[in-house]
């Protein structure tokens, strides 16, 4: 997990065993997204966060929905609001045949870091995980 703070919002980004790296925004929920899928995810699959209260608290419940079509934009949940985020990745991998790497990290991920870039101070998120595996976000 990482607590974030960036253009007055805060967030928290975590991932775990389900391999799906989540932007958990703390300032407005409904604005949570995933930064990755996870490998067995589809790119119809998308997450909408709505606020709820359980047993008098308010928390942020992530539900899924599949789209019809993957360039379709997503259905949004009554009382929430979805955005679109672009993030893009590079990874460097120490193997003999690195080619058909994707984009997901296909075993738990274990750590990630806050970098930031030179000019114009570009954060940049790091990650490891189980499979051997660096990815670095823009």
């Amino acid at each position: 997990m990482y607590l974030w703070k960036n253009n007055n919002s805060t967030s928290l980004l975590c991932a775990g065993t389900d391999m799906r790296i989540r932007n958990w925004n703390l300032t407005k929920p409904t604005d949570s997204h995933f930064i990755c899928r996870g490998p067995a995810d589809t790119d119809t699959l998308t997450a909408v966060y709505q606020l709820k209260k359980i047993d008098g608290i308010e928390v942020t419940v992530e539900a899924y929905q599949e789209r019809k079509h993957a360039s379709s934009p997503p259905s949004a949940l009554p009382n929430s609001t979805t955005t679109t985020n672009s993030t893009t990745t590079t990874e460097i991998k120490t193997t003999k045949s690195s080619t058909n790497i994707p984009p997901a990290h296909t075993d738990a991920v274990t750590g990630m870091q806050i970098v930031m870039g030179k000019e114009p101070h570009t954060p940049y998120l790091v990650t490891v995980s189980c499979d051997s595996v660096v990815k670095i976000w823009k």
